[in-house]
This record gives C-alpha cells, structure tokens and sequence, in this order.
C-alpha cells in the first residue's frame, strides 16, 4: 500500500505487506499485521501498532507513538511541535533506534531486558538483572523520549 500528498489526516489498516507514506498533511495513524511501515514528511502526530515488520519514521513534526511486536523501529528527522512532544515507542524482539537533534533539549527513559541501552546524551544508567534503564535530560524542554525494547537494544542517537 502507498500514500503520498494527503491533504488532511490518513489512518490504515493492512495486513502482509508494505505500508509506505509519505507527505501527509496532519495525523498519520497505522494499525497493521505482519507489515512493514515507512513514513516520511508527516506534518502531525504518528500513532502506529504493527508485528513482524519493521517501522522507519523520518521527518515527523508530532509526537510519535509506535508499538511492534518482532519489528526494530527507526526514527530520525524530527523537527517542528515533535521537539516538545513526548514519544513513545515499544518493541519486543527488536532494537529502536531513534535520533533526537543535537541542539535541541530532552528528558529521555530508555530500558531493555535482555539487550542493551545506549545513548549519545549522557544519563545514569541502572540494572536490575536483565533489565537496564537509562535516564537522561539535556536542557529543559518539556520534550520526552521513553523508548522500551524487551529483548532488543534501545540506540538514542544525537545528530
């Protein structure tokens, strides 16, 4: 399925296959099995819920919220109310990997069972047996990043 150069809001419903959208003028909200989902230049907030996909998400000016199931997710490109915004994103058997803008200041929880947490802004890491979180802020925005992976690697990346 592809979508490009909506003019409004867009929600989807897919199942076995790919989504791609891109250029969408308000929110984007995707609930899909078994799909991969691509997203760029979403021009509002993005809510998605997959398996067995991957998600990559670029150039999102709203909050994020993104639950996968056997899926990694990527987001980069964030820019406009997304840097005040707090965003969410949740897998299990898959790693994150999200970029935050290096100017821009954060408060950020990341955590992992059974993989590993990493992040460019510096924060105070703890461990519980298998589990690890990292916490962190730069700056006092009210902008909030909490990325969970249980049984994957969380990655908050600054650029």
């Amino acid at each position: 399925m592809t979508a490009s150069d909506i003019k409004g809001g867009l929600s989807i419903r897919c199942s076995y296959g790919n989504a791609r959208v891109r250029d969408v003028d308000g929110r984007l909200g995707v609930t899909a099995s078994s799909t991969t989902v691509q997203a760029e230049s979403i021009r509002g907030p993005v809510d998605v819920e997959t398996t067995y996909g991957s998600v990559d998400l670029n150039g999102i000016t709203g909050a994020i919220t993104v639950v996968n199931q056997s899926g990694s997710v990527t987001v980069r490109g964030l820019s406009g109310a997304a840097l005040g915004a707090e965003h969410r994103v949740q897998t299990s058997y898959a790693d994150i990997d999200f970029t935050w803008p290096a100017a821009q200041s954060v408060s950020f929880s990341l955590e992992s069972t059974y993989g590993r947490v990493e992040s460019r802004i510096p924060g105070t890491l703890r461990e519980s047996g298998s589990r690890k979180i990292l916490e962190g802020s730069q700056g006092g925005s009210k902008a909030r990043v909490t990325l969970v992976s249980q049984s994957g690697s969380v990655l908050l990346r600054s650029e």
